[in-house]
């Protein structure tokens, strides 16, 4: 992995069974008559408590614009593997950063501004490039190679 490449651990919340619109009915529900229906006094009281599953680590991967290149031109990203790219333009115009191979495409941006996309690729070669009328045959364009 290049020095632009890092692990950043993310861990985020999967809340399973368990909406505001449950949370509504279920307090709704509470006040109603229960014919038939046996409660558990213990069990209605306690608090509600989500199922909570981590979200795997995610390499990121910042590229910028300069000029009418990509820096980094080229890298490779483990295969299978959750990745996000971080793409910022350092240029005067407008950029996208797309992935015709993977149908990947961060909007366009101006000047200092960043957009993100997540890929996650199966093992080869996958070109990139800026889609914006003339630049990728100027050489704004590269590769990734997922291993």
């Amino acid at each position: 992995m290049t020095c632009a490449q890092r692990m950043v651990s993310r861990r985020g919340l999967l809340v399973a069974g368990f909406t505001a619109g449950g949370a509504v009915a279920a307090s709704v529900m509470s006040g109603l008559p229960t014919a038939g229906r046996e409660i558990d006094d213990a069990a209605s009281n306690a608090p509600a408590s989500p199922v909570a599953t981590p979200v795997a680590d995610v390499i990121e991967i910042a590229i910028e614009a300069v000029g009418l290149r990509f820096s980094p031109s080229s890298f490779s990203i483990p295969a299978r593997t959750p990745v996000r790219i971080v793409f910022t333009n350092r240029s005067r115009v407008y950029h996208d950063f797309t992935i015709p191979g993977l149908g990947r495409q961060t909007r366009r941006i101006g000047p200092d501004e960043t957009s993100e996309l997540m890929i996650q690729a199966e093992p080869g070669a996958y070109d990139f490039y800026c889609s914006i009328q003339s630049h990728h045959q100027a050489g704004m364009g590269g590769t990734i190679t997922a291993e």
